[in-house]
């Protein structure tokens, strides 16, 4: 039987340590990817969740304690589905609108950031980011660019805590 000496011990804990720093920083990549994506996907589809939920609301509330099956997929589980995606509304409406609060007495650049990203995708008055450029006054890359820093912003809103830890993993 071979042992190990104490120089070689050190080298293993020293790759370890650092494929496991390696693999712990892209699992905060991942999951700040996933917030982001997620934050996204929610502002683009807004709308449409929006006008789903507004459908059958009475409906609904009896199956908001219900818990979730993904055996089964019949209209019980839909209106579960759709339980779960009003609740889910109902939540990113008040961290919304407290967000928009904070941008309103952040400054301009914060309070347009916000009108931007209400306009392009949850306000009744949709409108596109040409139009917005020209209202603005800026290119349209610049909407773009102000659509990605809303969005991080208010990830940060939606995920508390677990977001801002995330900005140091960049």
């Amino acid at each position: 039987m071979t042992t190990l000496s104490a120089e070689q011990i050190e080298l293993i804990a020293k790759v370890v340590r650092k494929e496991e720093k390696k693999s712990n920083t892209e699992k905060k990549k991942e999951r700040k990817d996933w917030r982001l994506r997620n934050t996204n996907l929610l502002l683009k589809k807004y709308r449409m969740l929006k006008k789903h939920c507004e459908q059958n609301i009475d409906a609904l509330e009896e199956y908001n304690e219900m818990t979730y099956d993904s055996e089964l997929l019949d209209l019980n589980t839909l209106m579960k589905y759709k339980a779960k995606t009003n609740k889910m509304l109902k939540y990113f409406d008040v961290v919304y609108q407290s967000f928009g609060e904070y941008c309103k007495i952040s400054g301009y650049t914060e309070a347009r950031r916000f009108e931007i990203i209400d306009k392009l995708y949850v306000s009744d008055n949709k409108q596109s980011a040409e139009v917005l450029a020209e209202l603005y006054n800026l290119d349209k890359s610049v909407i773009y660019k102000e659509v990605k820093t809303a969005t991080e912003d208010l990830s940060i809103f939606l995920f508390g805590i677990d977001s801002l830890e995330d900005l140091n993993c960049v």
